[in-house]
């Protein structure tokens, strides 16, 4: 950890929780850092969508002043409402395709809250995610909005619904990635996506989710994308590989991570995770992704696990177009495609 001195004490206790709900739990808790600023702990909490989580998984002994518990508590009980309302949401959908045989994946949140987490609550998600052929989009558009759905917004791979019934927003994808690129160098096969994807069973529904490898690679490099902006994605990862250890071919994450050229977009997201919670991809498959040691080096100046907890990795801006190139997997081919 020797990451830990140039954090602040809020900081370094947030990662001490995060190993609290990790893999690291039994040896938890050390001492608390002294001079803790809880009004900063509990924003950050916030803004990383952890408090159901903390809420339900932290043990109840720690010194942790009342006022943040019922916080955590209050947004645990408004998430469960919404786990109801997007569950509902998402079986109408489902059902809905799957009666026209709109074949439909399950993306991120909609398929890990149901599935991983050990209720949908714990989970917080801003929307519902679906991944579908693009020859049935023009169907699939009519039938959201024959059955009440209200288009808010299209861009070239999705189109986003809003229902008013519950409140709960839709993305409808049919590809994952446009044509104009942050990371230009980073191109993935969406027919990979769909043609290894595997059955599921989803809010009652049966529907289809991503391969456990394309699973891990989309939601690394997703977190990547978005600047390693919220912690509660890095606990998707620690999820994904605790509960499916036996089903992840690394060999194959690897393979497709170099072909699609985003191995260190993935690289970095899972090194990070077993800072965080203590679990991670075996080493051989961490080395496998991992970039030269020179370009780490480079790398880790900039993205590293105390920029993340201490929330100094930026979204916009030059600092973020620098980040974002230092994540290619070829810098001379990521220059060569932005002149």
């Amino acid at each position: 950890m020797a990451f830990r001195p140039s954090m602040t004490p809020a900081g370094r206790l947030l990662l001490d929780l995060l190993s609290a709900v990790g893999a690291r739990a039994p040896e938890f808790p050390p001492p608390f850092p002294a001079g803790v600023n809880w009004e900063d702990l509990h924003a950050r909490v916030k803004r990383h969508r952890l408090g159901p989580l903390f809420s339900r998984k932290l043990p109840g002994t720690l010194p942790i002043p009342n006022w943040i518990r019922e916080e955590w508590e209050e947004e645990y009980q408004r998430q469960l409402a919404r786990a109801v309302l997007s569950g509902d949401c998402l079986r109408e959908v489902l059902n809905l395709f799957a009666r026209r045989g709109i074949e439909t994946i399950v993306l991120k949140g909609g398929h890990l809250a149901e599935t991983h987490y050990p209720h949908p609550a714990l989970r917080p998600a801003d929307d519902l995610d679906l991944l579908i052929r693009p020859g049935d989009g023009r169907e699939a558009a009519k039938l959201l909005v024959k059955s009440g759905f209200l288009i808010q917004e299209k861009t070239t791979t999705a189109e986003k619904y809003l229902s008013p019934a519950t409140g709960i927003f839709l993305e409808l994808h049919t590809n994952l990635q446009t044509p104009q690129r942050r990371n230009p160098a980073f191109a993935i096969r969406i027919e990979d996506f769909r043609d290894e994807s595997t059955p599921a069973r989803i809010t009652g529904q049966e529907t289809r989710v991503l391969s456990p490898e394309i699973n891990l690679l989309y939601l690394a490099a997703h977190l990547s994308h978005h600047s390693f902006s919220r912690l509660i994605w890095f606990y998707d990862l620690f999820l994904l590989i605790k509960q499916s250890p036996r089903e992840i071919d690394w060999e194959k994450l690897s393979r497709r991570a170099g072909e699609y050229c985003c191995s260190g977009q993935v690289y970095y997201p899972l090194l990070f995770t077993g800072v965080f919670f203590g679990r991670t991809a075996p080493p051989e498959a961490l080395n496998r992704l991992s970039p030269h040691p020179i370009k780490r080096m480079i790398t880790r100046l900039f993205i590293n696990p105390a920029a993340i907890l201490e929330e100094k990795i930026p979204a916009a801006g030059l600092r973020a177009q620098r980040n974002r190139f230092l994540l290619n997997d070829s810098w001379p081919l990521a220059l060569k495609t932005i002149f």
